[in-house]
């Protein structure tokens, strides 16, 4: 099973950190869930993608590094629009082999986050009130009967 996913808005913040020549990353899981009436939901399978971006401010190139799996993709743009379509949207994610799961209801969930860069544990202490997570968004598809 491929999934298809968009994030539609990135906070300004992120996208002036970018111009900055900050690197970010976001992290996007797809993963195929197992509805249960009275039971919580099921993780089957799914795929992890992490795309990653960096402004060089002395070429004006975008530096874009996709990690899926095992597979690692490099590519620059000059154009941001093209850097941000890139970074925001993912094709084909593997959440499943469809054959290998048991009949039942399912549903695909699709989270996107970005995380603050790591911090020396020394500044760690002092500054426990900022949050790691920058930003994150969630998408679930309607649920959809498989194998019967």
């Amino acid at each position: 099973m491929l999934v298809d996913a968009r994030l539609e808005h990135l906070p300004d913040s992120f996208i002036a950190d970018i111009n900055n020549g900050i690197e970010k990353r976001i992290e996007y899981h797809a993963d195929l869930m197992r509805q249960w009436n009275k039971w919580m939901d099921e993780y089957v399978s799914g795929e992890t993608i992490i795309r990653t971006i960096k402004f060089d401010v002395t070429t004006k190139q975008y530096s874009l590094k996709s990690v899926e799996e095992r597979y690692v993709r490099e590519k620059t743009a000059k154009d941001f629009r093209e850097a941000v379509e890139w970074l925001t949207t993912i094709k084909g994610a593997h959440a499943a082999v469809v054959g290998d799961v048991q009949r039942g209801t399912y549903y695909v969930r699709v989270r996107a986050e970005s995380r603050r860069p790591e911090i020396p544990l020394v500044f760690k202490a002092l500054l426990f009130f900022m949050p790691e997570i920058e930003f994150s968004a969630e998408a679930v598809s309607p649920a959809f009967p498989l194998n019967k």
